[in-house]
């Protein structure tokens, strides 16, 4: 829980284009980091900080609110699925 937790918030505050992060995904997933919690960095990387201001003003906080924390669900089971397949295909 904690890991998964850690990779959503790191997700979310990580700035930058994507393709920097994927060297430091690599040395971590060769030092032993699950499938799970990098699949869960990814997908919160959607969730942009800066942007909710400009969102809330276009969209309200009651909408804003919903799809964060539904982005935020799906990012644990889409990193579940994707270890759950990872698995069944290394197998």
């Amino acid at each position: 829980i904690k890991g998964i937790l850690l990779s959503v918030a790191a997700g979310i505050i990580s700035m930058g284009p994507i393709y920097v992060w994927y060297p430091l995904l690599k040395e971590l997933r060769e030092k032993g980091a699950g499938n799970m919690p990098i699949a869960v960095f990814l997908y919160n990387r959607a969730v942009k900080p800066f942007l909710l201001p400009v969102m809330i003003a276009y969209f309200g906080w009651v909408y804003v609110s919903i799809l964060t924390v539904l982005t935020v669900l799906a990012s644990v089971v889409n990193g579940y699925l994707v270890a759950m397949f990872a698995k069944r295909k290394t197998a």
